[in-house]
């Protein structure tokens, strides 16, 4: 009866040991795309036409970059993709803010 004890004992320690291995790798896995910041003030007053489609140009590419992403066996099997679909989002939606801002500002400014 104690070997058996020994062997569950073992097997349970294996299985704690999976999960905590498990537990730590997963934030290791989730993809940092960045984040595209609101325009200041200061970038609103000194941004031409021109510097206002180059950044739209530029927040378009990220956003292509972001969209265009392979997904990565290895984050899957850690977290089922969830923290990597947040990043995604996040990463998304502050492009998609920028995006706006910059739209505003051309039409404040009467860009074409």
């Amino acid at each position: 009866m104690t070997i058996t004890k020994e062997k569950t004992m073992i097997s349970k320690l294996a299985v704690l040991a999976l999960i905590a291995a498990t537990v730590s790798l997963q934030a290791c896995y989730t993809r940092q795309y960045g984040r595209q910041l609101p325009l200041s003030d200061a970038a609103k007053n000194v941004m031409g036409c021109e510097d206002i489609e180059y950044e739209m140009a530029r927040i378009r590419k990220f956003k292509d970059s972001v969209n265009n992403d392979g997904v990565d066996v290895s984050a899957v099997l850690t977290d089922l993709g969830v923290g990597n679909a947040v990043e995604k989002q996040a990463a998304l939606d502050s492009a998609d803010r920028r995006l706006e801002q910059l739209a505003q500002l051309k039409k404040t400014k009467n860009c074409a």
